[in-house]
């Protein structure tokens, strides 16, 4: 006896993967399973006895001792019925997923690449330059700081490259539950949006 895994219809983000909501539902559903736990143990007594032709007794376990009894198998229970749901969820989101990465990775290839004066494509790098900027720094020294950008000094293109790359920070809980299909397009779409970071003065490379 078990609890079926709620339609993944009439679910959202927020229930299946914010935390306060699923400590809380895990809590509801981890009582809700003991109960039925309990109840199947205490018909299975009944029908014991009543086949021995022996006198039903009360069943012999107060609440505590139920919890004792049957939490921990409760608790798995639940957290399998919740790794359900979070299966089915991203099944049925998965129309909408695969919209999203596919839009990604085309508006991505666009940005993220840039043709040298041979006509050769390449991909940008994120520069890293020490500039000064108003006010002093130690010992009457200018202030520095860390100015980034793409290309020649192209703020607005690695803008629009974080904000592209942003959205697949909306699909990061689901990636454990992606088909092989979705999988390879997380592959291609994360790829593309990993950009080398070059510090100017040093050279020093190192991934995003």
């Amino acid at each position: 006896m078990t609890i079926e895994p709620r339609p993944p219809e009439n679910l959202s983000h927020t229930y299946l993967f914010d935390e306060g909501c699923v400590k809380t539902w895990l809590t509801e559903t981890t009582n809700k399973l003991i109960s039925l736990y309990a109840m199947d143990d205490m018909e299975k007594m009944v029908d014991e006895q009543r086949r021995a032709i022996k006198t039903v007794t009360q069943y012999p376990l107060n609440e505590i001792d139920v919890r004792e009894k049957f939490g921990e198998q409760a608790r798995k229970e639940a957290l399998k019925i919740l790794e359900e749901e979070r299966k089915n969820y991203v099944e049925f989101k998965s129309p909408y997923i695969k919209n999203v990465l596919e839009q990604v990775i085309k508006r991505l290839r666009n940005l993220v690449y840039a043709v040298d004066e041979k006509g050769k494509p390449f991909k940008l790098q994120i520069i890293i330059e020490k500039v000064p900027f108003s006010g002093k720094g130690g010992e009457g020294s200018p202030s520095m700081r860390d100015d980034t950008y793409v290309l020649d000094h192209d703020y607005q293109r690695l803008e629009q490259i974080a904000l592209v790359r942003g959205r697949l920070a909306e699909l990061t809980d689901y990636v454990a539950y992606f088909n092989e299909e979705l999988s390879e397009l997380w592959k291609e779409a994360s790829s593309l949006g990993s950009l080398e970071y070059v510090r100017k003065e040093e050279k020093k490379d190192a991934k995003t």
